[in-house]
């Protein structure tokens, strides 16, 4: 006698997990920044002494949809990797201009960064 074995999911486990990245862009070091000298300037002036060089920059926060809540590690990897390949092409094609700008990318599961992504 052959049995049939369902495993029912809930909704929330099939609901794809959402992936949170992080770009951070900055001008290259031999590229003159006169947003950072301004800067630099005004806090010299309020009597911060001891800043020695401002860099300014831009920070992203990207969402995308990653894995589905499925234990499967192999498929997990595989979909991580091509967040990280489309978050790359995106810094690199759309959020910097890499002539001028350096960008570092973090990405993390929204799950492990708390409740509400804040105080990181």
């Amino acid at each position: 006698m052959r049995r049939n074995i369902y495993i029912v999911k809930t909704e929330a486990e099939l609901k794809p997990k959402k992936v949170k990245a992080k770009v951070y862009v900055i001008l290259k070091s031999g590229v003159l920044d006169p947003q950072g000298k301004a800067i630099h300037h005004s806090l010299e002036l309020m009597g911060f002494a001891r800043v020695a060089n401002v860099r300014q920059g831009k920070y992203f926060e990207v969402e995308l949809n990653g894995a589905p809540s499925s234990t499967h590690g192999a498929r997990i990897g595989n979909v991580r990797g091509e967040v990280e390949r489309e978050v790359e092409r995106i810094a690199r094609e759309v959020l910097s201009n890499p002539v001028i700008e350096d960008y570092r990318i973090e990405i993390d599961n929204e799950e492990n960064s708390g409740e509400d992504g804040e105080g990181k």
